[in-house]
């Protein structure tokens, strides 16, 4: 496994690899989680490093989250998938599959694999993770108000009275009634 990445790379550039390398703690071992331990993305708990602009793969921003460049410097680039619906390309994602659960400020590549963006979708599912419901910072609504006004639309309440009484839009109850959001409250 090799820790630099690029071939030929520049002075400079090698010391920007030791630099990140630098800022993971690998102290558990090569199984264990190997932590970031510089800056993080307050919105998402990623760890926040500084690209690498040599390694293929890297985005064109100044910075990037910790673990897709572990990635990059270890195994390169993961490459470009075609999007079956839109039929654009987009870079494959690098997804965390620790051993305890989903460690967001893991860079350790044996607990990373590529995978689509449907796949991440999916794993955050799985793990629990994805904002559904209250969770979502923009919702209006919360599980308990969803449960009240389908039972108050069972008995004959419509649409657009439930809207006006839970002070949502006809556009947001509608779909909270016929389960194509809010899916998970019984």
């Amino acid at each position: 496994m090799t820790v630099l990445g690029c071939l030929g790379m520049s002075d400079d550039m090698e010391w920007k690899a030791l630099r990140f390398w630098g800022n993971v703690d690998k102290s558990g071992g090569p199984d264990a989680c190997w932590v970031w331990t510089r800056s993080v993305y307050t919105a998402t708990g990623y760890g926040q490093a500084t690209t690498i602009p040599c390694l293929p793969g890297s985005p064109s921003t100044p910075s990037t989250v910790a673990h897709r460049q572990a990635w990059l410097l270890v195994n390169g680039d993961p490459g470009v998938y075609v999007h079956p619906r839109s039929g654009r390309e987009h870079p494959y994602r690098i997804r965390h599959r620790c051993p305890g659960g989903p460690n967001r400020l893991c860079c350790n590549p044996t607990h990373m694999e590529i995978g689509t963006d449907q796949d991440n979708a999916d794993d955050c599912t799985a793990d629990g993770t994805r904002a559904v419901g209250e969770r979502m910072g923009n919702a209006k609504l919360t599980g308990e108000t969803v449960a009240l006004a389908r039972r108050l639309h069972a008995e004959g309440a419509t649409v657009a009275e439930l809207a006006r009484r839970f002070g949502v839009r006809y556009s947001t109850m509608k779909p909270a009634l016929l389960r194509k959001t809010w899916a998970h409250v019984p």
